[in-house]
């Protein structure tokens, strides 16, 4: 279900290029509301509840006037980002493009929705990327299906890169977050705490990716994934949970087997279909038999519109795996 955002300045010319750019964008996972007088949106509020309503700078007079029962979220552009305590909405820097001001609004957004979420869902969706080498194109995959499904869902998305390498220009991998939530998992302490420290934010995408040392993955065992697994289930609000691994240890056979969908992506060629030939065999030696309606293998397209790393968001949007992963978006839901 798209979300309403409203947006509301006196600036004409500033709001018709906000126009422009939603109809140029088709998978925003939003519906625009554009005003430029007050009369007309508080008209429109009084109708319509929103989830998201964007003040332009100038807009200085309507708090009074706001029914806030009508709108979940209040942010407003100014020179910098925080949060103005006293009138009760996110200032969001105004000197960046149209799309990074939309995905800092949905970043912030969803963090919220997060944090004030009550109900889980009925079921957790667990959904394996499996790319027996680790490679531009399934990384690329992994993150537009992370960030597309993100649009309709509440989803975390676990890169659990041996070598993490950088995608996306605003992601942030210094902390090494995958480090320290493994030693919590290893010490059997509360997971989901951790993930709701550790977690960044891309847009409406919740993430864990950078790790200080490969080895540290690859010490998870059999049982420390049952147990992060379980906390996830049990626990956690979102509604899916993508992992990508490029390795097959103990770990990732078991979340292999608990996963709801198996994702195996690979090129063309000959290399290539023997190594899946020998990827399913050794599942089968694991006893691990992976049903048709659970294993997709899916034949990712050549790069070739990327140049350079790592890729603003912009650049991500127009990648080959990006519209291929929105060609895919079923095999998610």
């Amino acid at each position: 279900m798209e979300r309403i955002l409203a947006f509301y300045d006196s600036d004409e010319h500033y709001a018709r290029r906000f126009m422009e750019y939603f109809k140029k964008k088709q998978d925003l996972g939003m519906s625009l509301a554009i005003f430029t007088r007050k009369d007309s949106l508080l008209d429109y509020l009084n109708q319509n509840p929103v989830d998201i309503l964007l003040l332009g700078e100038s807009i200085s007079d309507l708090t009074g006037d706001l029914n806030c029962g009508k709108v979940k979220q209040i942010y407003k552009l100014a020179d910098t980002t925080t949060i103005n305590h006293e009138a009760g909405w996110t200032l969001i820097n105004k000197y960046q493009m149209v799309q990074a001001i939309i995905s800092d609004i949905k970043a912030d957004y969803m963090r919220h929705e997060s944090e004030l979420a009550s109900a889980k869902p009925d079921k957790l969706k667990l959904i394996s990327i499996i790319s027996p080498i680790q490679d531009l194109a399934s990384l690329i995959f992994a993150w537009s299906s992370g960030l597309l499904v993100s649009e309709r869902s509440r989803v975390l998305l676990v890169s659990l890169e041996l070598l993490p390498v950088r995608v996306i220009s605003t992601s942030d991998y210094s902390n090494q977050p995958l480090t320290e939530l493994i030693y919590y998992i290893k010490e059997k302490a509360d997971i989901i705490s951790r993930i709701k420290t550790l977690a960044c934010h891309q847009g409406g995408l919740s993430y864990l990716a950078g790790i200080a040392n490969g080895a540290d993955i690859l010490a998870l065992n059999k049982e420390d994934m049952q147990h992060w697994i379980a906390a996830l289930r049990t626990e956690s609000d979102y509604e899916q949970v993508i992992f990508y691994s490029c390795s097959n240890s103990e770990a990732t056979q078991e979340l292999i087997k608990a996963s709801d969908r198996v994702i195996y992506c690979c090129r063309e060629g000959i290399h290539e279909e023997l190594l899946y030939g020998e990827w399913v065999n050794q599942l089968e030696r694991a006893n691990i038999n992976l049903a048709r309606d659970k294993l997709i293998k899916l034949q990712l397209p050549e790069e070739t519109r990327i140049n350079r790393l790592p890729l603003t968001a912009v650049e991500l949007g127009d990648s080959d795996c990006w519209n291929f992963a929105r060609q895919c978006l079923d095999i998610f839901y």
